[in-house]
């Protein structure tokens, strides 16, 4: 069970490798996000699955694993 998106993850989402440069994407992609204790961003894929317009799997705290290609296309 994931909580939130691995760094990997986030790199792949923003296609941004920088902090800086991930949270900008972020912040113009309109996806909420936090700042860990290192200032790396944090998603959750809750917030993901609202902005696609699904629900969350309150069971696995998860989304569909393919949900972030098919996001932006």
């Amino acid at each position: 069970m994931s909580l939130r998106l691995s760094r990997e993850q986030v790199k792949e989402l923003t296609g941004r490798s920088w902090k800086a440069k991930q949270l900008d994407a972020l912040r113009a992609m309109g996806i909420p996000h936090a700042m860990d204790d290192e200032g790396w961003p944090v998603v959750f894929p809750q917030a993901l699955a609202k902005l696609a317009g699904e629900e969350p799997d309150e069971k696995k705290g998860t989304i569909d694993p393919d949900f972030l290609k098919n996001l932006y296309g």
